[in-house]
């Protein structure tokens, strides 16, 4: 629910979610919270509360249903009071029946809310809590979408970027060593070594007496010798030295990720860089939004170094780095004259940006559903369910004014009928039920 990046250290008495992975050792967990409290049940009764908020499409339709009525009941008593002043009570009273039941505007009245109810259960059932039909109308009529980087269109997890050893050692032994001290645990980083050598087909050596020491690394011993993986704060706590060749690589490659120092014994032998890399279907995702019409925008407090290769990778239309989150903020103002904008971010750093946008769409906050900085929330991670929204959108907004459209048709052509006499209220009560009927049919296609 909080798409954590890192690991978060947890300590006696301090708050769990439930589906967290545990890491390391064994817990006891308290459950403190009835049902009522828990986050799927938040969920629902803020889709409640969201469907109680109208769309402007779903006030024009009430504003139809609202003239609509009392146009019918002149009509109806102006044909009755025609064929009484003729002469024909029973006509009268036939004709005003049948305009009065074949005219009723219940499809008027669910021609918007059953689309944009039907719209907002989709739109759940992929993983995306819309606050209220007015942001799903708002979706269809996005212009442009800013991006943050970091945690939005790179990922939370960590894969090996790049290896450096020392003269005298290979890279692939390096890769064996610490995969092998790595193997049973289930740390990010850990889990990257152990695929990186599972790729290349290295066979893993045994490593005995292995400790692991939570923020700072692993040790263990493989063939007599100790060895160390860790940052390179706490290698040289006990007393390591980096070489100069290895430091100036590792100084150069810092700001590209996280590095992680192996040593042997007294003798730092070489390190791994870690990089975030790209989520899946980030390259899809934009591709599917720039089809649509719709300008793409990258927000980052990174360096130009931190976001050439993504620019090159996805091709944004604008991307703008070494933003501060005023910044940020100051970029969507001025973009928002005239247009339609939306901010996706991770919803928690980004809440100036979320809020400073129309449509502000935060991603992987289960537990953040009623934060009013973002209006989309996305449960998951998958940056495709934003143009799959939009598109979503697009449709609800077509459905609706297919179903005005049907309902002012056909009850156009059924009141002509009526006062001429044509059909019969009989008739008009089948004809009625109709109407409804194929408005909520062509909903239900939705």
């Amino acid at each position: 629910l909080t798409g954590e990046s890192r690991p978060v250290m947890k300590e006696e008495g301090m708050e769990v979610f439930s589906g967290s992975i545990n890491i390391e050792g064994s817990l006891v967990i308290e459950i403190r919270k009835p049902a009522d409290e828990f986050v799927v049940k938040k969920i629902e009764r803020l889709m409640e509360k969201i469907r109680g908020n109208p769309s402007r499409i779903k006030r024009i339709g009430d504003a139809i249903a609202a003239y609509f009525v009392p146009v019918i009941i002149a009509v109806s008593l102006g044909s009755f009071i025609y064929w009484m002043i003729r002469g024909e009570p029973s006509t009268a009273i036939m004709r005003m029946l049948s305009i009065l039941l074949i005219s009723c505007p219940c499809a008027f009245g669910i021609a918007a809310p059953l689309v944009v109810w039907r719209g907002l259960g989709r739109a759940a059932e992929k993983g995306a809590i819309v606050m209220g039909s007015d942001i799903l109308e708002g979706l269809s009529r996005v212009k442009t979408i800013f991006f943050d980087k970091t945690g939005t269109i790179t990922s939370n997890s960590l894969s090996l970027s790049e290896t450096y050893a020392s003269r005298h050692r290979s890279k692939d032994e390096l890769l064996t060593i610490a995969a092998s001290m790595e193997y049973h645990s289930t740390h990010p980083l850990a889990l990257s070594l152990v695929k990186e050598a599972e790729k290349k087909e290295l066979a893993l050596l045994e490593v005995d007496d292995v400790k692991t020491r939570p923020g700072l690394g692993i040790e263990g011993t493989i063939n007599k010798k100790r060895f160390y993986l860790g940052s390179r704060a706490w290698l040289e706590a006990m007393g390591a030295s980096v070489s100069s060749d290895l430091l100036k690589h590792s100084e150069a490659t810092d700001e590209k990720g996280s590095v992680v120092f192996l040593k042997e014994e007294e003798e730092v032998i070489g390190f791994f860089v870690f990089k975030q890399s790209l989520r899946e279907g980030v390259a899809e995702a934009f591709n599917q939004i720039k089809s649509m019409g719709i300008k793409t925008v990258i927000l980052t407090g990174d360096d130009e170094r931190g976001v050439i290769d993504i620019k090159n990778s996805i091709g944004p239309d604008v991307t703008k780095w070494r933003l501060l989150p005023e910044d940020k903020v100051r970029e969507i103002q001025t973009s928002k004259t005239g247009r339609i904008v939306a901010m996706v971010g991770d919803g928690l750093n980004d809440a100036p940006a979320l809020e400073a946008s129309h449509i502000g769409i935060a991603m992987g906050c289960g537990t953040e559903l009623t934060r009013e900085s973002a209006k989309v929330n996305l449960l998951g991670d998958d940056l495709r369910l934003i143009p799959y929204l939009i598109e979503l959108s697009r449709k609800v907004r077509l459905k609706v004014y297919q179903n005005f459209f049907w309902a002012f048709f056909y009850n156009v052509i059924g009141i002509c009928l009526a006062v001429n006499g044509t059909i019969t209220p009989l008739f008009a009560v089948v004809a009625m039920i109709l109407s409804s009927l194929i408005v909520i049919g062509n909903s239900m296609r939705l």
